[in-house]
């Protein structure tokens, strides 16, 4: 049973290194789309300044990411220790046996623990990099949308001005209109890319969470509390991955909105209109196809677990 979790695990990595390996055209399009942005809007103070905080954003969340899964290694870690201090007792990380290894004996118990904590590296490392390699090209969509906004806020300025030229507000439409359409068929590339590899990752985290209360409440081990910890978090983080779109949704639309919309030809009003429908059904990442990645879904899922431990908690009495 302790097994379970540790295989859910496996699971996971498996399903996101496939995913890395079958996307790497995706990915080498999407760096490729990135350095072509960054580019594009160096010598433009407002959209430089947004990307250079979105830049700086996504690595303040890697750094978070990195400090919470290396304080969770070096918990897992100090377990053996500290029970040998307190107790005397040999208490191993996992419940993963060297054959031929007695973890009895101190010396087995020492060369398990060493090849427990160089798979547990192993492990916290390939998760990290895969994490925020999703997260960077999830939020990427974050940079897009604040240019795409700037670019809203110049027609507003070429809009205002005592002599707008109507090929400059021409030109500036259907740049607005390009990126829009870009930010649409990245969102839908994201859907098709990171639908099947978020299941993987929404299942496996629901049976660490399920199999790691049974076994805490059952062992009252402390290692199956830190697991259950862990997946609660990544379970978190996806979820709020896709909190983060729907957020930058709302705001395309509401500074469609804000659009003085009324200052331009008919042309150029049915052009943004369509752009707003769009943006009002704008592609979200759903799970699978399942349920939406959002707040909603994790509550849902947090009550479902509850509710079948208390459950198996009465069952056991």
């Amino acid at each position: 049973m302790e097994l379970v979790p540790i295989g859910a695990i496996a699971i996971q990595g498996t399903a996101k290194m496939h995913h890395g390996f079958s996307n790497i055209s995706f990915i080498r399009n999407t760096v490729h789309k990135l350095a072509i942005l960054y580019g594009r809007n160096v010598n433009n103070r407002a959209n430089n300044r947004s990307l250079v905080f979105c830049a700086g954003l996504i690595k303040m969340v890697f750094e978070l990411f990195r400090l919470i899964y290396y304080v969770a290694a070096a918990g897992f870690c100090c377990l053996p220790l500290y029970f040998y201090l307190k107790d005397g007792k040999y208490v191993l990380m996992f419940a993963m046996l060297i054959p031929g290894c007695d973890p009895e004996t101190l010396h087995g118990f020492v060369i398990t623990c060493v090849y427990h904590i160089g798979t547990l590296y192993i492990g916290i490392v390939g998760i990290l990099a895969a994490d925020v390699s999703n997260m960077l090209f999830i939020l990427n969509v974050v940079e897009v949308a604040d240019v795409f906004k700037n670019q809203l806020k110049s027609l507003d300025v070429i809009l205002d001005g005592m002599h707008n030229d109507e090929e400059i507000v021409h030109r500036q439409v259907l740049g607005i209109c390009s990126m829009h359409e870009e930010i649409v068929l990245y969102s839908e590339e994201l859907e098709s890319s990171y639908g099947t590899v978020i299941l993987f990752q929404i299942v496996t985290s629901i049976v660490e969470i399920s199999t790691g209360l049974f076994i805490f409440h059952m062992t009252g081990h402390i290692n199956a509390f830190f697991l259950v910890l862990g997946a609660i978090w990544q379970l978190l983080e996806f979820c709020l991955l896709g909190v983060t779109l729907t957020v930058k949704n709302e705001e395309i639309v509401r500074a469609l909105y804000d659009l003085k919309w009324y200052h331009l030809s008919t042309r150029h009003q049915r052009m943004l209109g369509l752009i707003l429908h769009k943006a009002q059904n704008a592609v979200e990442i759903s799970i699978g196809g399942l349920a939406w990645l959002n707040l909603e879904t994790f509550v849902e899922v947090m009550k479902t677990i509850y509710s079948y431990y208390a459950m198996l908690k009465e069952f056991i009495k």
